[in-house]
């Protein structure tokens, strides 16, 4: 055998290589051995020797043969058929997707042996990884463009920078599969940078999740004889409640999100008096939205009170029926004198007009 400082030396000069371009090959090991005049038995000792060290060694024929009969591809999925739906819906597309139909196709156990490379920040093992999941990330795209009709060039960026994310977070041991792990974050992340159902109004990414989840619910709600512009059928409130785990007033918010909104252009075209029509003259606009904010407000500093003490201020004032209530109405309502819910009046009283409730009804009045 030879001295280990030869071994060494090839050692050393096989892992420079190694850090270079992210491999070495099976025919760089034997140039190395023949270089130095070593029987090419002691091919295994250099090979075990790199392994230990983490090294990939890659068969050249990979990279030089054009030939593709040792290459298969596990998948059910006609990509072929898929690529050219791609290309035909955006044709800008086409170089894109004709450097992913050149790419190998994932291998048996490749990613196993690619992972633990991938994760000690190996360039090479990481590219290889995110290229060969890049058709996994155009299909998750495609379908996403075809149920929520969101820009399909956009979406597979997305879906690229969710595979990216993916090998990130990808803990070896710890999580299955990767390639059942890496379609979860590209889709977690096409949605969360999909431009919202409802493109006039700012949705923030929680409320947006749910939204896509109840993107079939809401479908079917356009087919529902129930159903009619102005009113949400209540088997569609319940679908939703429960889907999302909500009240029906909750899922009636969510579903709101999702209305259209008109043109103030062409609500102008149609009726030029829609906004100056005597009583919805701008300065009542303003006292309309004022009025609704005060109610808004006083609900919740109201809430901030006992139960008892909160439905007696609501009777009292006409907040629940449009109607105020007497002293003695309340008392019934509550099987009390009329002296004792004065009481609890004034003592509710006492507490609205602490600074911490009464400096956010401030702005009201001044």
């Amino acid at each position: 055998m030879a001295s280990i400082s030869v071994h060494q030396e090839i050692i050393e000069k096989l892992h420079r290589a190694y850090k270079i371009k992210g491999y070495v090959t099976e025919e760089s090991v034997f140039d190395a051995i023949i270089e130095h005049d070593l029987p090419l038995d002691e091919v295994d000792y250099v090979c075990d020797h790199l392994l230990s060290m983490g090294v990939i060694i890659r068969d050249a024929s990979i990279e030089n043969s054009d030939d593709d009969e040792d290459d298969y591809d596990r998948s059910q999925t006609d990509y072929d058929k898929l690529f050219q739906e791609v290309v035909e819906i955006d044709k800008s597309l086409a170089p894109f997707i004709d450097e992913i139909r050149q790419i190998k196709p994932p291998q048996h156990r490749e990613w196993q042996n690619l992972m633990p490379q991938a994760k000690s920040d190996n360039l090479y093992a990481k590219q290889r990884i995110i290229e060969m999941y890049l058709r996994t990330v155009v299909k998750i795209a495609l379908w996403h463009h075809q149920k929520y009709k969101i820009p399909l060039a956009e979406t597979i960026q997305d879906g690229c920078v969710g595979l990216v994310i993916a090998l990130d977070k990808y803990e070896v041991g710890r999580q299955d599969k990767f390639s059942t792990y890496a379609p979860w974050w590209i889709r977690q992340n096409i949605i969360r940078a999909a431009p919202a159902l409802n493109p006039l109004m700012y949705i923030p990414v929680h409320v947006k999740d749910k939204l896509f989840s109840i993107y079939d619910i809401l479908e079917q709600c356009y087919h529902c004889n129930q159903c009619d512009c102005n009113k949400i059928c209540s088997e569609v409130l319940k679908a939703v409640s429960e889907k999302l785990g909500c009240s029906e007033d909750e899922a009636e918010e969510y579903i709101n999100y999702l209305n259209t909104f008109e043109s103030i252009e062409e609500l102008i075209e149609k009726d030029e008096s829609f906004f100056y029509d005597g009583c919805a003259a701008e300065e009542q606009i303003f006292i309309n939205l004022n009025k609704k904010e005060l109610k808004s407000t006083v609900a919740k500093i109201l809430q901030t009170l006992k139960p008892r003490e909160e439905k007696v201020i609501l009777l009292r004032f006409g907040f629940i029926d449009g109607k105020e209530w007497t002293l003695e109405e309340v008392g019934n309502e509550f099987g009390l004198t009329r002296e004792r819910i004065r009481q609890i009046e004034k003592k509710a009283f006492g507490k609205l007009r602490h600074a911490s409730r009464s400096k956010i009804l401030k702005w009201f009045v001044e």
